[in-house]
């Protein structure tokens, strides 16, 4: 496999942070290793169509690519606290219930600008309803990195890092968003 390096040197990325996190990253990955072996090895692929079987590759790249980049939009050189974001729908800022903002994130709020992951979340680019990105830091340790790297399996267009704990957090700030 071509990219064995990267499960073998996991220990690279973010140095600074808690053995916690780097054995919770170790972990995912390594399950991850096994799930791409067990498919590429065990005949998964020849029950698969031509667009699956591409599908299949895509998503598999798309993995591998979040493990090597760095943050915002990869695992590598994640700070401690991190800071992320998110965008609500909501009618009036009054309506954001901080006790509950949710656990997806991004660290980009630059991706909210991008249609591919406006339409991936679910938001049409002429929207007309009223949205809010909200700052958030948290410890990175509150990161849930086996379900952020299988959201980035699932989900390539998007650069999601998924919170364990949704009081764990700081509110930073939150803002109207408006398109550019």
């Amino acid at each position: 496999m071509k990219y064995i390096r990267e499960f073998n040197n996991y220990n690279r990325m973010n140095e600074n942070s808690s053995g916690e996190f780097q054995e919770e990253l170790g972990k995912a990955l390594v399950y991850m290793k096994k799930y791409f072996d067990d498919v590429d090895n065990n005949s998964h692929l020849y029950n698969l169509g031509e667009d699956e079987i591409y599908n299949y590759k895509l998503q598999k790249k798309s993995y591998y690519n979040f493990i090597e980049t760095d943050f915002p939009r990869g695992l590598q050189n994640i700070p401690d606290p991190v800071k992320l974001y998110r965008i609500l729908k909501v009618n009036n800022i009054k309506d954001i219930r901080k006790d509950n903002l949710g656990k997806h994130y991004v660290g980009d709020p630059n991706l909210f600008y991008d249609d591919g992951f406006l339409d991936s979340i679910g938001i049409l680019k002429n929207f007309k309803e009223y949205f809010y990105v909200i700052e958030i830091n948290t410890p990175l340790i509150n990161i849930n990195i086996r379900d952020s790297i299988f959201s980035k399996y699932n989900f390539p267009d998007e650069y999601e890092y998924i919170i364990k704990d949704s009081t764990n957090i700081e509110i930073v700030d939150i803002t109207k968003f408006e398109m550019k």
